[in-house]
């Protein structure tokens, strides 16, 4: 019977083991690669340390999320990397600004609207 081939379980088995360390190793070697890039772009966005290392962990789940859409070339992930820190920082400020602005958080001056001075006043 030349033409049935079998797969035993085990087969099976230790060849998923075997594509799961491979997604893993590719994983490990993205990271590695663009951990840093990353980094550096959220704590130029961010200026805190904390805010950045929370951004890059999110950026990567993010890849980890979308892996199959993602295309494989080099330079689109890169420019995908990027595109999608550069975006979560806007996020993060934007909440934090809010937060700062309705007086959620911090001990800053209170900031007022007042149309007739043209934009946002100190008190």
């Amino acid at each position: 019977m030349k033409g049935n081939i079998q797969i035993c379980p085990n087969d099976a088995a230790s060849r998923v083991r075997r594509e799961e360390k491979m997604k893993d190793d590719e994983i490990r070697k993205l990271v590695e690669t663009y951990s840093d890039m990353v980094m550096r772009i959220a704590y130029q966005n961010c200026f805190n340390k904390s805010d950045s290392e929370d951004i890059t962990q999110e950026v990567f789940i993010k890849l980890l999320d979308n892996a199959e859409r993602i295309k494989e070339d080099e330079s689109y992930l890169k420019a995908w990397l990027i595109r999608v820190t550069v975006n979560l920082c806007r996020d993060y400020n934007k909440s934090s600004w809010y937060k700062k602005v309705m007086g959620f958080e911090g001990d800053g001056p209170e900031i007022t609207w007042e149309p007739g001075l043209g934009g946002i006043v100190s008190a």
